[in-house]
């Protein structure tokens, strides 16, 4: 059994929605986003157990490392593998070597010392 709707009902509903839609997203305070699209740069740096000094341009470098790798491999766990320790486990060390920036290994360790707080 096919229904079906006249314009006007089809226009009243959809004015409808787009008032429901309108009202949700002027009630969301300005600064809340989807989960999956926030910047938690700094709950997440301690998430990964972090203790050193916060250095928002390293970290993001090294995050993009670890997203780059997540990119090549498409392995849903990577990304968090990368991360993990703070940026210190073998999956880190693996990605510099799969996007071919282990030249870069030195620097990246002393930044990541100073971001872990290990000696």
């Amino acid at each position: 059994m096919k229904v079906r709707m006249s314009p006007a009902v089809v226009r009243y509903l959809l004015g409808l929605l787009l008032i429901v839609v309108g009202i949700n997203l002027a009630l969301l305070p300005t600064g809340v986003a989807h989960p999956m699209l926030r910047d938690r740069r700094s709950s997440s740096y301690r998430d990964i157990e972090c203790r050193g000094v916060f250095n928002k341009s390293v970290y993001a470098r090294l995050n993009t490392i670890c997203r780059d790798c997540f990119e090549l491999y498409k392995e849903p766990e990577l990304h968090g593998l990368c991360r993990s320790e703070c940026f210190t486990t073998e999956y880190f060390k693996g990605c510099l070597q799969a996007l071919v920036i282990e030249d870069q290994a030195d620097k990246l360790d002393e930044q990541i010392r100073r971001l872990s707080g290990r000696k």
